[in-house]
């Protein structure tokens, strides 16, 4: 079963996470953490999200954002 939909409004707080596979680590090199930081910057500024803050570990990070528009699920998928 799927699970429900998220409910998305303006200036809605969330605590964002993703996880490699099987806990696999998802930034082999120190590289891809740069990369990832990069495209995070490049997004929040093209859809106006905030990061307070962050935590990028090997096999996950942590996100804790802001979304003035209510655009969660916009943003995620970019």
């Amino acid at each position: 079963m799927a699970r429900q939909l998220r409910i998305e409004y303006p200036n809605a707080h969330y605590h964002v996470m993703n996880r490699g596979f099987h806990k696999g680590n998802i930034f082999i090199m120190p590289q891809m953490k740069y990369k990832f930081l990069k495209y995070l910057e490049e997004y929040l500024i093209k859809f106006n999200v905030k990061c307070y803050a962050s935590c990028i570990m090997h096999n996950h990070y942590h996100l804790f954002i802001c979304t003035p528009e209510g655009n969660l699920t916009t943003f995620m998928k970019n």
